[in-house]
């Protein structure tokens, strides 16, 4: 008697394309492949580092805790499998809350697509991940086993097709530059020159960008800093800013006499929620003093954030570019 594989597909999001394959049988079995062409029937092919072991802790963590290590590296990580093939690792959250696990070789689309749900127990800094890579109509299936290892904004992957105690190491995966933004605005990644230098270099025109163009006002109302901008001029490269910023003293409510900063320029797009200006190219002050610097702008759900690294514009003793914003 035939078994029919059913596939646990779950929503995801990709950054690679994969191929179809629909033709995978044998005597035993009928495959049903979904329609991003997920090959079941592939091996990962481990690497074998034995300078790269899993630590020796098994101790549980409660639901809160797994719900906060997820939230913690949530984001898009990069990896090379043992061939040099190129894939990308994601761990996205649902409305529901829930997580999905997606790691996807570009040349194939081979990897497991996943959900928190699958994992088996977690501690510290591991993830255990009992994974249905085969699921037969009457219930039976066919599990393989990963162990993450999470450190410093990378995901160490430990996997093998027969159980937690014998896996071996398949890849490390290190989180994207645009995900170390996000995460920066979220107090988890702390953003240095060189990141930003990087993703200064993918600026692209966007003919679908959010519209960034408005007056613009810090949210902070408690703290010591605040400042207005206004984005005007919005093509699909990119948009012109004029700030006026401030730092407080004694605190924003009293009426002190606050150190002052502005900048002006021009901040080009990257994606359709993102864009970034260099300050020695891109703003008023940069051909004056040279000073190397980014700014960052990122809009989500009607609210601009600004990061900045090094130099952006003018700016008195501790007056930043960096916080929240909204429409006036």
């Amino acid at each position: 008697m035939k078994k029919r594989i059913l596939l646990l597909i779950l929503p995801c999001m990709l950054f690679v394309t994969c191929g179809i394959d629909d033709t995978k049988k044998n005597d035993d079995l009928t495959i049903v492949n979904d329609s991003n062409g997920f090959n079941i029937s592939n091996k990962r092919e481990i690497k074998g580092d034995d300078s790269k072991t899993v630590e020796d802790n098994h101790n549980q963590i409660n639901q809160d805790n797994l719900e906060s290590t997820l939230a913690a590296i949530e984001g898009t990580y990069i990896f090379k499998e043992s061939d040099g093939t190129e894939g990308c690792l994601q761990i996205n959250k649902n409305e529901d809350g829930s997580y999905d696990i997606n790691d996807s070789v570009a040349a194939d689309g081979t990897g497991i697509y996943a959900n928190s749900s699958n994992i088996e127990r977690a501690d510290d800094n591991r993830l255990f991940i009992k994974y249905p890579k085969t699921v037969y109509d009457d219930g039976d299936a066919v599990f393989e086993f990963y162990i993450w290892q999470i450190q410093d904004n990378e995901i160490q992957v430990y996997y093998s097709p027969n159980s937690f105690d014998d896996t071996n190491y398949l890849y490390t995966a290190r989180m994207d530059e645009l995900s170390k933004i996000k995460a920066s605005f979220q107090g988890k990644y702390i953003l240095d020159k060189n990141d930003l230098a990087s993703i200064y270099d993918t600026r692209t025109a966007v003919d679908n960008a959010a519209n960034f163009e408005g007056d613009w006002k810090s949210t902070e109302v408690e703290g010591t800093h605040s400042g207005d901008i206004t984005i005007s001029n919005q093509t699909n490269k990119g948009f012109h800013f004029d700030g006026d910023f401030l730092y407080h003293h004694g605190g924003i409510e009293n009426d002190d006499a606050p150190n002052v900063g502005d900048a002006s320029g021009e901040a080009y797009f990257v994606n359709e929620h993102l864009a970034i200006c260099s300050n020695l190219t891109d703003t008023e002050y940069g051909g004056i003093d040279n000073s190397e610097g980014y700014a960052v702008f990122y809009l989500s759900d009607g609210h601009l954030y600004i990061t900045t690294e090094g130099t952006v514009g003018c700016m008195g003793g501790m007056v930043t570019m960096n916080g929240e914003y909204s429409l006036e």
